[in-house]
């Protein structure tokens, strides 16, 4: 017997994957146009420092490392923010819950900055090549994050599936971006390239990962990736966390309440029969 919501809540058409896989790609368009117009805006900070000998041990300067913080929060937060907004509207049935989504994008981005903000001072002092590994991993959890607080959110009972789905994303992404900045050899490439890559790999992943799960599910029957799905010992345990019965179990409680209930009846007329001397029989654990 299929569980037809959990059918309806992960199935997607190719229509709604096209549409998806484009919506998430054009939200880091739009985080790149804002990379690109601060990288203009600023360009005499900003090529100076790239274009310098030695790059990867150049000490970095505070004015530059101010420009490039507001450049690469930016980016990430309008990449972040557009590419879930579209998303939602390119399959409106999965992501109804948007301003929820959203909040919780922006709030996740601007906590996750603070975070690596110290991270980033500290590689003043170690070169622009320290501060490219910063700004990589920082742009990779904000990404990452991103995804899993749009999937999750809107369904929250497939949590795991949004794990595997933006993992592989984050995967495929990486090789993608890699044989980029192979194929062109500069960081300035890779840097407008990375945002639409790595949504487009995302998006793709979590399409592929739901219509491949509900073919598994609908072949075999086993709903292995739901939260709720219990493995192991945790089949004797319920939501709440209080041990579930076993059926032989309820049935020994009764039969020990039945003669409890006999023996208090017949105890108030003095009458013990002799099929209240039966012992009572204590459940195994």
């Amino acid at each position: 017997m299929y569980d037809y919501d959990m059918i309806d809540s992960q199935s997607i058409t190719p229509m709604k994957f096209l549409l998806r896989s484009v919506a998430g790609f054009t939200g880091g368009l739009f985080g790149t146009l804002m990379l690109l117009i601060i990288f203009v805006l600023s360009s005499n900070i900003m090529t100076s420092v790239f274009e310098a000998e030695e790059v990867a041990t150049q000490v970095i300067n505070p004015i530059f490392l101010a420009v490039f913080l507001i450049m690469i929060f930016t980016g990430l937060v309008i990449a972040n923010l557009f590419s879930v907004m579209l998303v939602s509207f390119a399959d409106k049935y999965k992501y109804h819950r948007r301003s929820s989504i959203l909040h919780q994008v922006c709030i996740f981005n601007v906590v996750l900055f603070f975070i690596t903000l110290p991270f980033y001072i500290f590689s003043l002092v170690l070169g622009l090549g320290m501060l490219s590994i910063v700004a990589l991993l920082h742009s990779f959890l904000s990404l990452a994050g991103s995804n899993l607080m749009l999937e999750n959110i809107a369904n929250p009972r497939y949590s795991l599936l949004a794990v595997y789905g933006t993992g592989l994303g984050i995967l495929f992404g990486t090789m993608i971006n890699i044989m980029v900045f192979k194929i062109t050899g500069t960081i300035n490439v890779l840097l407008f390239a990375f945002l639409p890559l790595t949504w487009l790999c995302m998006t793709v992943s979590q399409g592929l990962m739901e219509a491949l799960y509900v073919s598994f599910y609908k072949f075999y029957g086993i709903d292995f990736l739901r939260t709720e799905t219990a493995f192991g010992d945790d089949v004797n345990f319920d939501a709440s966390g209080a041990k579930v019965k076993t059926e032989e179990e309820e049935l020994i409680q009764i039969y020990n309440l039945t003669l409890v209930f006999l023996f208090l009846q017949t105890k108030q007329s003095s009458l013990v029969p002799p099929c209240l001397h039966v012992p009572f029989v204590q459940p195994t654990v």
